[in-house]
This record gives C-alpha cells, sequence and structure tokens, in this order.
C-alpha cells in the first residue's frame, strides 16, 4: 500500500487530524505573506523612520539566518521581541493580516470536517480563514484560542479548532516573540495535544516545525512518542521546487521509526479522492492572474504595516529597534550610528526617557571596545535621568551596565554590589526576567571573586527565572556560566555538556556575540579533554566571528587560547603566529601587560625552535614507517619537552624519529635505568607496558624506597610513580623524603647528650602525626631540643616519647633501630601492624559511636587516616561538640541569620539568602521506621542539618530525606554534605602554578543602545589586577565567563 492510499484510509477511518501552519494560508485568495516575508515588510515599515535606517534595511534581510541554514534575514522571533520590547502597539502591526479569503486548501480542511472525516484542526495560525472556511459550509465549531477554552476543547461535539499561537480576533493571546515561544506551551495546550496524540495520526500541512528548533519535545512528540500513533509531514514540491526538511522533523522521523512519515507534494491534490466530482475544488485563475493578485495584496499588506509605523512607533523607537537588530547581527559600527542617530532625536524633541535609553546603549558599545571611561560616564547619565523619573524598569538596567564596567576594570566587589542593588530593585518592582539578569551578574562577580559556591547559587537561581519567563539569552548566559564552575572543579565532561546547551540556543537565536564566547569555550574544555582537532575547529570558529563583528577583545582571547593549542601539541611556528596576532589585537586595545607577556613567551618559543631544530640522519629519509611529531613522542616516553631536549642533547633521540625508534628507546630508559623526568601526572598517558618490565620497575621501586605494595599502589594513585617506575620518578620521591628530614630550622638548634637515642625530625613527625610547622614551634619553644647533624636534624626518641604521652598519640608504628635510621640517612616509612590498624578503627568506632560504613566515610574526607590516633579522634569529637553547642544556640543565630537574609534581599530561595551555605548536592534517602516520634525525628533533622522547616519540606519533596527521617539517615546526609564540601574546595585549590598574566574576559554583552560621540578620546583605566588563570606547561587558557546585557 503507497503512502497516498494509507492516508486516504486513515482519514476515512476518522483516526486523522490535521496540524496546518502558515503554508497553507500562502495561496490566493488568502495570499497571506509567510512569517519571513511578514517580518521583511515590518522592517521595511520602520526603516522609513529616516534615511539613515533605511540603508541597513538590505544588511537586516539579507543576511545568511544562522538558525536556519540556507535562509536569509534575522530570525523573525527575534525581530519580534525587538519589536515588543521597544512599541507598545505591537499587536497591532497584525491587523495586516486580516485582508483576504479562505483558498483550496482552507476550503478542503472545511469539507473533509462536513463529512465528518476530521474533527479537530491544530493551527499556529493567527488569520481565521479556517474559521471562515468552516461558517462558509455551514459547519459547526468551537475555536480554542485561551488557556480555559483549551481546558474544554474535549467537551465538545463540534469540530474544534485549536489555535496554539492564538488569534487575531483575540489579540493578547497571539504569541510570537522569542520569550513566548521559548516559555513553551500552557498546560492546558500541552494537555490538549497529549490527549489528541494518543488517538489520532497527525497531518503535519504547511508547518515547517520552526518552533522544534527551541525545544525538540515543543509539540509533546518526544514526550508521548511510546503511546502516539504516529505522523505523516508534508512537505511543498512544486514543479522543480522541492522544499528541505526540517533537521528537527528529521530527528522526530528517526525517534518514531515507521510511525514518522515525511512526504512532498501530494496535498491537497489526494484529498480530491474524498468527494465526488461536482465538489471538486479548484482554481479559477491563471498563475500570471494569482502572481498579479499576490503583488497587489502585498502592496496592500505593506501599507497597513505603513499606517501602523506610523501611528505606534516613534523615531527614536526605530533606531533602537533597528540598532539592536544590528547588533545582535554583529555589525557594531552599524548598530552604533543607529544609537547615535537616537540621541540626536531625542534631544531635539525633549525626549529624556528615549534619551537615557540611547546613553545607556551608547555605554554598552563603548565597553565592548574597550572604551569604559566613556561607558561609564553614559550609563551614569542614563541613571541620573531614570532615578530623575522614577523609572525602576530601566533603572534596574542601568545599575547592572554600571557593574559591568567596574567588573571589566577588576573592582568586582563594586560591580557586585550594582548587581545586589539592582537585583534587589528588580524583585520589589516584580520584574523577574531583570531579576535573573541581575543575579547572572551578581554570579559572574562572586565567580571573578572565586567565590566558586555563591556563583554557583546565584546562577542556578538566574537559570530557574529564565526559564520561567523565557528569557532564552539569559538562559543561554546561565549555561555558558554554569559550565565554567565545572571547569573550576575539573569536571570537563560536565563543562562541556552544559556549553553545547548553550550553544544550541546561540544557534537558535541566530546570535553571533553569544556563539563568539559558546566557541571560544568548547574549544578551551575540548582542548582538556585532548580532542584537538575539534579544540582548534571551535577556536577558528570563535577568531573569526569576532574578526567579522570587530570585537578585539574576544578575538584577542581567541587568537591567545589558539597559540596556547599549537604550544602544547608542539607547533611553535603556527603558535608563535597566533601569539603576534594576539599582541596586534591587544595593542589596539593599548593592554601594555598582556603584550609584555606574550611577547615573553614568544621569545620562549623561539628559543624552543631552536632548540629542537636538529638534522635528521639520514637513515630516517628511507625508513617506512611515519614520522612522529614531538607531541606523540612526549606521550610515548610519559615525559615533558625539557627531558625530550636533554634526550635530544645525548643524542638518543632525533627529529622525524618513527614509533619503533621511540619504542626501543623507552625499552631502554626502562631496562638500563636511564634517567628520564615524568610529566606532573604520570598515569596520563596511555601507553601500553608489557608486564614483565612492568614488574621488574615496581620491584625494584619497592626496593629502594622500602615500601609494600599497598604503599606503591598509593603512589601510583597520586600521580607521583608511573605503573612502571623510572629510576627519575624512584629519586624524585627519595628526594622528596629527604627534603622533608633535612628542614633547616631558624631557630637555635639545643645540644643534646650524646648517649641518648636520636630519630630524625621526618621520623619524629611521624611519631608525632603532626605537621611540620608544630614541631617546630616545640623546638623554637625549647620544649623539644634538636642538633644538626650533617644534613639531617636529629631529636631525643625519650623527648618524643614524652610529648607523645602527654599529648595522648597512641604510637602505632613499628619503629626501625636508631642505627638503620643513621646508617641509610633516609626519611623511613612506618609500617603499620594490621592488628594495630583494625584496633585503633574499633577504639574510634567506639568513641564516635559510629559504625564502619561511617568510619570509611571520615577516613575518605580525609578526617581520619587509616589507623586512626587519639588526637584525631579527639578532635573529631570536639568538632561534633562545637556542632552540637550550635545547635543549643539557635534561636540567637536565628537571628543572626535574618540579618543575613535581610543583606541578601535580592535573592529569594532560602538557600540563596544563606550565601555562606556550601552548594549541595540532591541525595535520595530510602524512608526507614522509626520508634521515635515523627515530629520529633523531624525536628532533629532541622536542628542537625540547621535549616528550618520550610526547607525540610523542600528537601522531603525533592528526595533528599525521607518525611520521618532516621537518626542515620540524617547523619549520612550531613556526612554526604561535608565530604561534597571537601572535594570542592579542594577542586578549587589544585591548580597548577596559577599565573596573574591573563584576564579572564566577558563575552560582549548585548547593548540595547550606543550614541555617536564626535571626538572619541581613548581613555584606558590604570593597571588593574587580572584573575588568575590555570596552566598547562607555563601557558594560560582563557574561558569566557557570559554576562547578559538586557536590550530595551
Amino acid at each position: 500500500m503507497d503512502i497516498s492510499t494509507q492516508i486516504l484510509q486513515k482519514i476515512r477511518n476518522k483516526t486523522t487530524l490535521f496540524f496546518c501552519g502558515a503554508g497553507i494560508s500562502l495561496e490566493p485568495p488568502a495570499g497571506l505573506p509567510d512569517w519571513k516575508k511578514l517580518r521583511d515588510f515590518t522592517l521595511e515599515s520602520i526603516t522609513k523612520k529616516n534615511e539613515l535606517l533605511s540603508l541597513h534595511l538590505p544588511s537586516l534581510i539579507e543576511t545568511p539566518m544562522i538558525a536556519d541554514p540556507g535562509e536569509k534575514g534575522i530570525t523573525p522571533e527575534v525581530v519580534a521581541s525587538e519589536i515588543m520590547a521597544n512599541c507598545s502597539g505591537y499587536f497591532e502591526s497584525f491587523r495586516a493580516l486580516k485582508d483576504g479569503k479562505p483558498n483550496i486548501n482552507h476550503i478542503y480542511l472545511a469539507k473533509m470536517a462536513r463529512a465528518g472525516f476530521i474533527r479537530y484542526i491544530i493551527t499556529t495560525n493567527f488569520d481565521t480563514f479556517i474559521e471562515d472556511a468552516l461558517h462558509k459550509e455551514n459547519v459547526p465549531f468551537f475555536v480554542c484560542r485561551t488557556d480555559e477554552e483549551f481546558a474544554k476543547f474535549d467537551e465538545q461535539q463540534q469540530t474544534v479548532v485549536l489555535k496554539l499561537h492564538g488569534c487575531l480576533s483575540l489579540p493578547k493571546t497571539i504569541t510570537s516573540t522569542v520569550e513566548q515561544e521559548a516559555v513553551g506551551l500552557s498546560f492546558e495546550k500541552k494537555q490538549a495535544i497529549r490527549t489528541l496524540l494518543g488517538h489520532y495520526h497527525f497531518l503535519f500541512w504547511g508547518y515547517s516545525g520552526a518552533d522544534l528548533k527551541i525545544d525538540l519535545d515543543y509539540l509533546e512528540h518526544v514526550s508521548c512518542k511510546d503511546r502516539a500513533k504516529g505522523f505523516y509531514w508534508h512537505f511543498i514540491e512544486k514543479g522543480d521546487f522541492v522544499e528541505k526538511v526540517n533537521t528537527n522533523v528529521e530527528k522526530l522521523v528517526d525517534i518514531y521509526g515507521h510511525r514518522g512519515n515525511t512526504i512532498h507534494g501530494l496535498f491537497p491534490d489526494i484529498f480530491r479522492e474524498l468527494f465526488p466530482e461536482e465538489e471538486m475544488v479548484s482554481i479559477d485563475c491563471s498563475y500570471e492572474e494569482q502572481q498579479e493578485w499576490q503583488q497587489q495584496k502585498n502592496q496592500k499588506c505593506k501599507k497597513e504595516l505603513d499606517e501602523w509605523s506610523n501611528e505606534h512607533l516613534t523615531e527614536s523607537q526605530a533606531c533602537t529597534i533597528v540598532g539592536n537588530l544590528l547588533y545582535h547581527n554583529g555589525k557594531l559600527q552599524e548598530a552604533f550610528d543607529c544609537y547615535a542617530r537616537g540621541i540626536d532625536v531625542c534631544q531635539e524633541q525633549q525626549d529624556q526617557s528615549g534619551l537615557a535609553v540611547s546613553l545607556s546603549n551608547c555605554g554598552s558599545i563603548y565597553r565592548i571596545w574597550g572604551e569604559y571611561e566613556e561607558a561609564l560616564s553614559h550609563y551614569q547619565r542614563a541613571e541620573k535621568i531614570a532615578r530623575s523619573r522614577q523609572d525602576y524598569e530601566k533603572l534596574c538596567i542601568y545599575l547592572n551596565n554600571i557593574g559591568k564596567v567596574y567588573r571589566v576594570q577588576g573592582n568586582y566587589a563594586q560591580a557586585a554590589s550594582y548587581y545586589k542593588d539592582a537585583a534587589k530593585l528588580s524583585k520589589q518592582i516584580g520584574n523577574q526576567q531583570s531579576e535573573g539578569v541581575a543575579l547572572n551578574n551578581l554570579g559572574m562577580a562572586h565567580f571573578y571573586m572565586e567565590d566558586y559556591e555563591k556563583a554557583q547559587l546565584c546562577y542556578e537561581r538566574s537559570l530557574l527565572i529564565s526559564k520561567k519567563v523565557g528569557d532564552k539569552q539569559t538562559t543561554c548566559a546561565q549555561l555558558n556560566n554554569i559550565g565554567n564552575i565545572y571547569g573550576r572543579m575539573q569536571n570537563s565532561q560536565k563543562s562541556l555538556e552544559y556549553y553545547s546547551q548553550a550553544l544550541e540556543i546561540a544557534l537558535a537565536l541566530g546570535d553571533k556575540n553569544s556563539l563568539i564566547v559558546c566557541w571560544n569555550n568548547l574549544g578551551v574544555t575540548s582542548r582538556l579533554l585532548e580532542k584537538y582537532s575539534q579544540a582548534k575547529e571551535y577556536f577558528l570558529k570563535s577568531l573569526q566571528a569576532s574578526q567579522l563583528i570587530g570585537d578585539l577583545i574576544n578575538a584577542a582571547t581567541t587568537s591567545k587560547n589558539l597559540a596556547i593549542l599549537n604550544e602544547m601539541e608542539g607547533k611553535y611556528s603556527q603558535a608563535i603566529d597566533f601569539y603576534e596576532m594576539s599582541v596586534g589585537y591587544f595593542r589596539s586595545l593599548q593592554d601594555t601587560e598582556q603584550i609584555n607577556k606574550i611577547q615573553n613567551r614568544i621569545s620562549k618559543l623561539h628559543l624552543k625552535e631552536d632548540e629542537l631544530e636538529i638534522q635528521m640522519p639520514s637513515s630516517i629519509l628511507q625508513a617506512e614507517e611515519p614520522p612522529l611529531s614531538n607531541d606523540e613522542i612526549l606521550s610515548l616516553l610519559q615525559i615533558g619537552e625539557e627531558d625530550l631536549q636533554q634526550l635530544v642533547a645525548e643524542g638518543k633521540i632525533f627529529a622525524g624519529a618513527t614509533k619503533s625508534d621511540v619504542e626501543n628507546l623507552r625499552e631502554e630508559l626502562m631496562l638500563e635505568q636511564t634517567v628520564v623526568i615524568p610529566v606532573m601526572n604520570v598515569n596520563a598517558s596511555k601507553t601500553n607496558v608489557d608486564p614483565n618490565q612492568q614488574q621488574k620497575a615496581q620491584d625494584k621501586a619497592m626496593n629502594e624506597l622500602q615500601i609494600e605494595k599497598n604503599e606503591l599502589n598509593t603512589l601510583i594513585q597520586q600521580g607521583k610513580l608511573s605503573q612502571a617506575p623510572t629510576i627519575r620518578e624512584i629519586e624524585n620521591v627519595k628526594d622528596e623524603r629527604m627534603m622533608q628530614a633535612t628542614i633547616v630550622m631558624n631557630s637555635p638548634i639545643s645540644p643534646i647528650n650524646k648517649g641518648e637515642e636520636k630519630i630524625t625530625f621526618s621520623r619524629a613527625l611521624m611519631e608525632l602525626q603532626m605537621e611540620e610547622e608544630e614541631l617546630e614551634k616545640f623546638i623554637e619553644s625549647g620544649e623539644i631540643s634538636a642538633v644538626k647533624q650533617g644534613e639531617e636534624i636529629l631529636i631525643p626518641k625519650q623527648e618524643i616519647d614524652n610529648l607523645r604521652t602527654s599529648a595522648m598519640v597512641e604510637p602505632t608504628i613499628i619503629m626501625p633501630t636508631t642505627q638503620e635510621l643513621v646508617d641509610e640517612n633516609l626519611a623511613i616509612i612506618p609500617e603499620f601492624h594490621p592488628d594495630q590498624q583494625q584496633k585503633a578503627q574499633d577504639k574510634a568506632m567506639n568513641e564516635l559511636q559510629i559504625d564502619q560504613k561511617e568510619l570509611d566515610k571520615l577516613i575518605r574526607s580525609g578526617k581520619l587516616s587509616q589507623t586512626p590516633t587519639l588526637q584525631e579522634i579527639s578532635g573529631l569529637k570536639d568538632e561534633r561538640m562545637m556542632e552540637q553547642t550550635v545547635i543549643m544556640n539557635a534561636p540567637n543565630l536565628k537571628k543572626e541569620r535574618q540579618t543575613l537574609k535581610n543583606l541578601f534581599e535580592t535573592i529569594s530561595t532560602p538557600a540563596l539568602e544563606e550565601m555562606d551555605e556550601s552548594i549541595h548536592p540532591i541525595f535520595v534517602v530510602n524512608s526507614e521506621e522509626n520508634s521515635e516520634d515523627p515530629e520529633k525525628l523531624r525536628q532533629r533533622a532541622m536542628n542537625e542539618l540547621q535549616i528550618d522547616e520550610e526547607q525540610l519540606e523542600q528537601m522531603i519533596v525533592r528526595g533528599e530525606i525521607s518525611a520521618t527521617p532516621s537518626i542515620k539517615e540524617i547523619q549520612n546526609l550531613k556526612n554526604d554534605r561535608m565530604a561534597q564540601k571537601t572535594m570542592q574546595m579542594a577542586s578549587f585549590h589544585l591548580k597548577e602554578d596559577p599565573p596573574s598574566d591573563l584576564q579572564i574576559l566577558s563575552s560582549p554583552e548585548r547593548p540595547r543602545m550606543a550614541s555617536q560621540m564626535q571626538s572619541m578620546s581613548l581613555e584606558f583605566p590604570p593597571k588593574r589586577e587580572r584573575p588568575r588563570m590555570e596552566t598547562q606547561r607555563g601557558s594560560a587558557e582563557i574561558i569566557l565567563p557570559f554576562e547578559d546585557d538586557p536590550l530595551e
């Protein structure tokens, strides 16, 4: 059975419904412009306000559409959002769609409804042609436009038309902007679709599926795929023209398998078979007549839009709309010109509100260009006007923008102050979108101050708000910023997930400025995951886009990241090229600090090039194997660049060496014990090593270091030894231990009786289970005597025993003789006896009243050692006693918390109000039977976890804790939170060599307006301290945090 027959059979069986888009209303006599053509007509009317705007019309309608490859112009929903944000009479622009009559498509739908073949028609169209056709065919119908009407759709005994995006008959129901689209369909609309999916096959007609670009499940087809009947998605095919299938529709087809189909050119012709010949519908005009009629219709539509523009749009508003769209398209200078014209118009007409808007946008452009003093001046003028007019909506924006200037100048505390004021004011006036933006920017300030917990709290709260109000621009920023947090926590994979989500939104919006940031950050993360080719692709996209729109700051950032990537790959010549490109951009920004840093780096790379330029032996020219690159040699040998240069100097490796050459050298280094320095993380290499050689190397390491297998495994896990330890690795570990045993004290060393038994300084540390600083204090105070013998510090053993006894330190190690210590002159590793270790652990469980599982958690979190000492146990008991004291003082603490809440009013959730709390993951705890009173258990939970009743209820709803929590459940949650905080804090400080030479740069935030300044004096702020960055081989990478700049 062919597909046409299948469809007709289902229609006759009354198991189909039609889902119609704008495509069914394009043909005459309806002749409506499609969504993109309506966008162009509307922009044409807006740009007629003055000659400058008219010059920019071609740029707006001819630019390639990023969100829909192959199409041209800015995304229609973005244009609609700008108009709606800057023009109070936006809905009146749709009156141009009221003219016309039902065409053949509408008539066939009405005839099928009259014949009883279809009962439901879903449409995204605003026009009323379907209703007009039903009325003409005398078909009773019910129209669903509001949520209340959608809730009653299945109660009707007549044909039902469900208008998902509203209707011209009730303009307030119309959905056409990015924000409205991003919020998605209401619950009532979704429920209607879910119900119909389970009973009918959907026939999509004239609908491209554009709404799916924001959310593939926009029409509930993903959520309901298991119980949905299926769909047939129709696309146009006329003559040589074949409409391209939307990529998101293809994704749905893949999900549905044989139940999902795409078809071309069948509708409406196949519907003729459903009716007798006398009811056939035909068009009684030629193609030429249709074209002439369409032109007349287009002219009428344009005339209606011109009238709308004259009635509802001022010249300054038009300048703002066009300027914002040009900025969205990455044309900063053109946007600047439009904003400048807006300032002139507002000053001529004494429009103070419009002047403030234009000044603010002018400041945003100046900020992007690096002219911070000019930016701040314009923002402050706008702020002053808004305060005098008590225009609090605009004031929120201006406070945010002032904060951004202070942030890029490195004054993060001042920036945070402005962001908090903006968030507080936004909350007071009930503007959730503005509050979400301010919280995102506040998170940025905390991020720069390296307070990642507060930053993440702000980002997550902001993300909830943005999703609720449908602010996709800010959502994109928040996803990117949360990705930055995971990057700081060394979780590159999680970071990649968030960056990818942000990129999807940026692509859907077609926002080049957001794309620059997303591509750069994806490049950095891909590099960390060793996906170098992918990283380079992302960096190049970011650099090209930055160059295209004239974004010097991000061009400088991304070219530097490309230089770092090439340097890491050993491609020094290319690295130098990109570094020099970056210097050029920083020179334009007059950033001398960056220029000096990069030029120093270039000099070092020239030296590296000279050192690694060695003659290739003639024998290598005849080699069958391809030569390896430097980074491949480094990976196979598990060595650093300096060690490679040493091997080159010794003649053991040469340029163009093959894999066989390197493997032979590796075997030589391992068996002949040639000195080779491993890279920082010796376990990072994936090179396969011969098991026998590996075992020999491990045996030698245990013999040299006098350690057992379990201690060897610990050193391997810590990255101090590789799986096949080299001699240099072993020597490094020995040197490290020797260093601990040969600390030279600042205080004078007391004499010791020669007859006394003495132990080394490092041995004393092990005996006492204390830090070096503590033991030094005992020596400085004279409580312990010490003598320097050669390079060794010796301490009387009796004094150590006395100190251990007084401190209740329990001896848990087997002591070698003093003779062994003196003769070997090495730090001896303590050897724990299994019985003593178990005894110490039993004592810890008894003292702390915990089980083995909880003990293991304390050991993993670092609070107890494998063999807990009395000092460790006592310290932990004191810590728990302090917690109980805090709980007993809860009434006073509550007052203090209320004070903190007043300080952070700008943040509305309980977790955010207590800004000193850690970020906690959600843990699902199984409920248990409890013999105690449930109310007492709940009260205990609130006391132990230091939360109020509302927070406890939220935790129960999220599944973090049961309704009647057991004591063990509460304790487990406390331990998990403490362990999580410990891991986070540790991860934040695990940075190798963080330099202060690079600035973390924000993305160019979306400006609302800008002004033309007759003389642009380049005044730059004084040198400021730049945030510290992670390093790799002495270089730093830049991850761009993402700030959202609200457009007006």
